[in-house]
């Protein structure tokens, strides 16, 4: 069976229209708002949407938690709406570390739109751009400032911890997610490298700990086996700033990136000890592989050579700064208002970005605006709520780029009314807008673009499921000129039969494009079971057949996946996955095996010595004796035996005789003559259950008994000599002898 997964999306609305990082479904693991109380007033936590065209209808779910309320909202064409979370933050925040949790959020909607997330909060704000499927990928590093941090303190009542976080989430089960901190963390023993196994929208988390300048996350290398979307956050320095952004990983990086510096930004303040006191707007950059060499375009030698995961970091003092690189590295951009930071990722610079964004002005100071396009895109912006306020003469060339140019803005809330949706559009190419909202005594930041653009290049899912067997063909379509796959082959098409990731990179004769799937084989359903299953009297057992299938079907109709049985039968169940139907049966007995062994136990040999195990297939130990080891003893006593099955446990004594047959001494003539002496055969006590057989000098059998009772010489037996044979348990040969009858 071959199924086909058409890669190439529709042309026209395609090329004509690519929009603000638009998708329909977005994973985030939301960061802790950095405050005392994340229950505290004046804090929301919502989701601006953004529409295009069409009117979306957006759910919010958490798929590892029932009991969050999932929110619905229908949303108008060509408008932002805002969709409050504050009501539910208490499972949205990820305040806990360490440890799996179920707070992962899960937004889609059943037509594309772009989302942002924001923390609001007059003194600590911040925006974190979500990027849909470009956010998902197997290998991330996470860039952090490193270079500024203040101690602990409480500063107007609100609890200051100057630290940085990581936070993942899974969009798959059983994913495992490895690892490689670069620094201490909070509230664990863990050191070096890790793994924890994830399910499908749990969330993880982790701190710094301490607050030095080198107590912080960057360069943190974060690998799984199937797709995950990392958020990073950080408390900065000097009061509360909360700073953070949505990653990408590390198969979407680029190798250029620009950022333009904020308008209004002071001095690092001198009052705050360790850490540099120099211009605090920065650019810091992180590796992704070794011997990767970045510079400023504008001035060469303000250069670095990184290995992977290693952090440095260029100040940003003049108004624009292009870096480069000879492989794919993060750029995360520093900034702020006054002495109040903000930071977000850097979009790649090339051949990616938007071509209409959605804004809204959410507070009443205004906002700053920062536009980077190609040159000769200046003169065709437009701004739909009537306030165009752009103009192409205001554009400048970012030096050492012959291809780019940028635009700032400051807007009051005169010219961008505070709560009104407003567009930027760009009619002839792609452009990048970064937005810096002013919040009360703080700042938020975040880039409002696509971060991989790429035209026609869509492989609909991030995850692919296919059956054992089958053949899976992936198709990029036949627009592109150059098409190379991730094993390097070059045709448009690709058959995969085995599960992994899978990327193609296609060039349209300006840019490079790539998209990427990851498939996951599945296997037709198998039942793990034993064919017989035994069952304690008395006791309820469980029939599990296995927890990953789709659906179970047991033989009184029961749709649980497992069974309660107390009785014996046969029983069967029928389960299903996607890959096909699979019944098996299990004989379900009674467990009557026994864990009774002889109490009494004796050994009459000539070199008496005895060993002794039971036989019943239960598990055993003697009393200072190994497990399963048989006791061997040449003494008579008592000994201490327990015995174990998967009904019960029990402890026992069993008493052993050991008699050495070298001492026996029998008398061998009887008086048969009614006297009352010496009238019978007698045997020892000890041989109480002995057989005897009597035999005449010429061989004939005159008495038998297998349970000799001294009853022997009869009444009627003649005079003379006989021989006897005495059988007994405990003797491994028979004893034999004469006696004489005399009368």
């Amino acid at each position: 069976m071959i199924r086909y997964f058409i890669l190439c999306c529709l042309l026209c609305s395609a090329i004509l229209k690519t929009e603000a990082q638009v998708d329909t479904s977005f994973w985030f693991a939301a960061p802790n708002p950095s405050i005392a109380d994340p229950n505290t007033e004046n804090l929301e936590i919502v989701l601006m949407v953004t529409t295009y065209e069409q009117v979306a209808n957006i759910k919010v779910t958490q798929p590892d938690n029932q009991a969050f309320q999932t929110i619905t909202a229908e949303i108008g064409a060509n408008t932002t709406g805002k969709i409050d979370l504050t009501s539910q933050r208490r499972f949205v925040v990820n305040a806990f570390l360490n440890t799996p949790l179920n707070k992962g959020l899960h937004i889609t909607s059943d037509v594309p739109v772009s989302i942002y997330y924001e923390i609001r909060h007059f003194v600590n704000p911040e925006t974190f751009s979500l990027k849909g499927r470009n956010a998902l990928g197997t290998h991330f590093f996470t860039p952090f400032q490193t270079t500024f941090r203040k101690d602990p303190a409480n500063i107007q009542g609100f609890d200051v911890l100057t630290t940085s976080n990581i936070h993942v989430i899974a969009t798959e089960n059983n994913t495992l997610v490895t690892f490689e901190p670069t620094t201490e963390l909070q509230e664990t023993s863990r050191e070096g490298t890790f793994t924890v196994k994830l399910n499908k929208g749990q969330t993880y988390s982790m701190q710094a700990k301490g607050f030095k300048t080198n107590n912080n996350l960057a360069g943190t290398e974060i690998t799984s086996n199937k797709p995950i979307a990392v958020t990073v956050s950080d408390d900065s320095f000097y009061f509360l700033e909360h700073t953070g952004d949505q990653l990408l990983p590390v198969h979407l990086l680029g190798t250029r990136y620009a950022a333009i510096r904020g308008p209004e930004l002071d001095e690092a303040p001198t009052d705050v000890p360790d850490f540099d006191k120099g211009p605090y707007e920065r650019i810091y950059v992180v590796a992704t592989q070794n011997n990767t060499k970045i510079y400023n375009t504008a001035k060469a030698e303000q250069a670095f050579e990184l290995d992977a995961g290693e952090t440095a970091f260029f100040e940003l003092t003049d108004e624009v700064m292009m870096i480069e690189g000879n492989a794919p590295f993060y750029a995360w951009h520093f900034t702020g208002y006054l002495v109040e930071p903000t930071a977000a990722l850097l979009p790649p610079l090339d051949c990616n970005g938007s071509k209409e964004v959605g804004l809204i002005n959410t507070d009443d100071i205004g906002l700053y605006l920062f536009i980077i396009t190609k040159k000769g895109n200046e003169s065709s912006f437009g701004v739909d709520n009537g306030t165009d306020f752009i103009n192409s003469n205001e554009f400048q060339s970012i030096p050492g780029s012959n291809e780019y140019v940028f635009a700032e803005y400051l807007l009051f809330s005169d010219r961008v009314p505070t709560n009104v949706p407003m567009r930027i559009k760009n009619s002839n190419g792609f452009f990048h807008m970064g937005v810096m909202q002013r919040s009360g005594l703080s700042t938020a930041y975040a880039y409002h673009t696509d971060f991989t653009l790429s035209p026609n290049l869509n492989f609909g899912r991030d995850t692919l499921f296919f059956c054992e067997g089958e053949k899976v063909q992936l198709d990029a379509g036949p627009q592109f000129k150059n098409y190379e796959w991730q094993d390097g082959s070059t045709s448009s098409k690709f058959e995969a039969t085995e599960a992994g990731l899978y990327w193609v990179e296609v060039f349209n004769g300006e840019c490079y494009f790539r998209d990427s799937v990851f498939l996951v084989k599945e296997e037709n359903p198998i039942i793990f079971w034993e064919d017989e299953l035994l069952f304690c009297s008395g006791r309820d057992t469980l029939i599990t057949p296995g927890p990953n299938f789709e659906s179970y079907l047991w033989q009184d109709d029961a749709v649980t996946s497992t069974y309660k049985v107390n009785e014996a039968g046969l029983y069967w169940v029928e389960v299903e996955n996607t890959c096909g139907v699979t019944r098996d049966s299990i004989l379900v007995s009674e467990d009557n095996s026994s864990l009774d062994f002889t109490t009494d136990t004796c050994l009459f040999d000539y070199a008496p010595q005895i060993s002794l195990a039971p036989n019943s297939g239960a598990t055993f130990q003697w009393r200072g004796q190994e497990i399963g080891k048989p006791l061997i003893t040449d003494q008579s006593g008592i000994f201490t035996l327990t015995l174990q099955n998967s009904c019960a446990l029990v402890e026992q004594e069993t008493k052993v005789h050991l008699i050495d047959l070298n001492e026996l001494d029998f008398i061998n003539a009887v008086s048969a003559n009614n006297d009352g002496i010496n009238e019978v055969f007698e045997l020892p006590e000890f041989l109480s259950q002995a057989g005897l057989s009597i035999t005449n000098r010429w061989g004939d059998v005159v008495y038998q008994n297998i349970n000799y009772k001294g009853n022997w010489p009869e009444p009627n037996t003649p005079a003379g000599t006989y021989f006897y044979q005495i059988t007994h348990p405990c003797m491994p040969n028979p004893l034999i002898g004469w006696v004489k009858i005399i009368r």
